[in-house]
Order: C-alpha cells, then sequence, then structure tokens
C-alpha cells in the first residue's frame, strides 16, 4: 500500500515537472523570438533612418529627370547609393540599377537626379522612369528600402537587408548616373539614432 502511495506520488511529480518544462520551453522559445526582433531592431538603427521620396521639379527645368530626395537621418553615412528604376511602359517590365558613385553624409539631405549620361553629349532623361527601390551600405551593410503605394508622401518599408546575390555589382555601367544636384545639400534637423 505504501509502495502505490509512493508511486501516486511519483507518478503525479512527474507530470508537473513536465507541465513546468513545457512551459519553461515555451517562455525560451517567446525569449529567443524578442531576441531575434531586437537584433533585427539593433542592425536596422541606422538603415530605418534614410528615406526617399519624389522632389519638386523646378518650373524652368526643360528635361524631366527623375528627381529624388534622399533623407540620411542616421549619424553614419550612407554609401554607394542605387536606385533600381523600371520603365513602366514596357511589359515585362525591366529593371535597371542607376548609380554606385553617390554617398551621403550622416545627418545630411540631398537632392539627386537619375539620368542617362554616356558622355558623348548632353545627358537625357532616362528611359526607366519608376523607382522600385533605392539600396545602399551603411555601417552594418547592405540595405534596400522599397516604395509604397505613393512615394510622393515620403512612404517607404522598412529597411530589408541584402543577401550577397541581392547586392549592386561593384562595376555598374556609369551612363546610367546618379547625380546630386549642386547647392541642395541640406543638414537633416532629426538626426541621430533615437525616434
Amino acid at each position: 500500500m505504501l509502495t502505490l502511495l509512493a508511486l501516486g506520488i511519483a507518478f503525479w511529480t512527474l507530470r508537473d515537472q513536465q507541465e513546468i518544462n513545457r512551459s519553461q520551453l515555451k517562455i525560451n522559445q517567446a525569449q529567443l523570438g524578442l531576441a531575434k526582433i531586437e537584433n533585427e531592431r539593433y542592425e536596422q538603427r541606422y538603415a530605418a533612418r534614410v528615406s526617399f521620396w519624389y522632389a519638386d521639379r523646378a518650373p524652368d527645368e526643360v528635361n524631366t529627370y527623375p528627381t529624388f530626395v534622399i533623407y540620411n537621418r542616421s549619424p553614419v553615412p550612407i554609401m554607394r547609393i542605387h536606385f533600381e528604376m523600371a520603365q513602366v511602359s514596357v511589359k515585362p517590365t525591366p529593371h535597371v540599377l542607376y548609380g554606385g558613385n553617390l554617398n551621403a553624409p550622416p545627418c545630411s539631405i540631398l537632392t539627386v537626379r537619375v539620368l542617362y549620361d554616356d558622355y558623348t553629349s548632353q545627358p537625357t532623361a532616362p528611359a526607366h522612369d519608376r523607382p522600385m527601390s533605392m539600396r545602399f551600405l551603411d555601417t552594418v551593410g547592405w540595405w534596400r528600402i522599397t516604395t509604397v503605394d505613393s512615394i510622393q508622401f515620403g512612404a517607404v518599408r522598412a529597411p530589408v537587408p541584402l543577401d550577397e546575390g541581392d547586392r549592386p555589382p561593384i562595376q555598374i555601367d556609369p551612363a546610367f548616373a546618379l547625380r546630386e544636384i549642386p547647392g541642395t545639400r541640406q543638414e537633416a534637423p532629426d538626426c541621430g539614432e533615437g525616434g
């Protein structure tokens, strides 16, 4: 009889310990998930403070070059900036990378033009007229930010880290240019790592 009682207590203790182990496993998995999110946010801390949108075109501008504002609110430079552009009038839509030699200093606002310049004549407006994404390198790694439905309002999605295969090539055709408009650079007023 005493043996049966001891066996019953051992069985209940085992069930309780298994329940505790299952609960601890769920807690550990939740903590790992939170640690992963925290790590992603830490890696994105600079890239998340970068955005871009269409700039207003000057009234006297003859060529309609796609013109964008790049807003770097991070305390680190963004380098090797590229715009992935698409030609909307062609199906399937071909994508071309413009840029590669443009850097934005920390805490800066740049106005840039996308243009085609083969250095044989005057630069021309590119056939690719719709931005798909902006790719850049910061002190953590390569990132891509993409446009949402309405780029004119500066709405961009969260930065996505680029895998090695998605990174822009080291050598890009220099004719597909991204040029800063002289005299338009400004200091970003809300620069830093926070908020």
